[in-house]
């Protein structure tokens, strides 16, 4: 936690010194709004979610188990299938393999969500975001 504190002041004052305000003002708005938009990317896990609660508080949690796996499961392949999409869009080929890569990995090892996993679906969004997609091929 220590780390994380004065890691995020140590580069805002960074920025500021190179002048890249531009950054400054992504990281600010991201504080205030990635909760909501996040929220939002992950809306498709409560079709499973919502149900497998009220399964919970009725104590049918033989029943529960299998709905908020799913839901987790579903949730996850909604952020790596939009990460995959968006940076073969863009035309970013080793991202695209890495993302390909990382997550047959994980599908074989412990499937928590690793923290490489989550770096690596991170570095594919920013990256297909600051690039915009290239024209479509017109063949003739």
């Amino acid at each position: 936690m220590f780390l994380n504190f004065f890691g995020g002041i140590a580069s805002g004052i960074w920025l500021t010194i190179l002048g890249q305000w531009w950054a400054i003002g992504y990281g600010i708005a991201g504080l205030f709004f990635s909760s909501s938009l996040l929220s939002l990317a992950m809306m498709p896990g409560l079709i499973f979610a919502a149900p497998a609660s009220m399964l919970a508080q009725k104590g049918k949690l033989i029943l529960a188990f299998p709905l908020m796996l799913l839901g987790a499961v579903l949730s996850l392949y909604w952020l790596i299938s939009t990460a995959f999409l968006l940076t073969f869009g863009a035309r970013l080929y080793g991202l695209t393999t890495l993302l390909s890569g990382l997550t047959i990995f994980t599908l074989f090892h412990l499937f928590v969500r690793p923290p490489i996993l989550s770096i690596a679906i991170a570095i594919c969004l920013i990256a297909a975001e600051r690039r915009k997609p290239s024209p479509a091929r017109v063949w003739s």
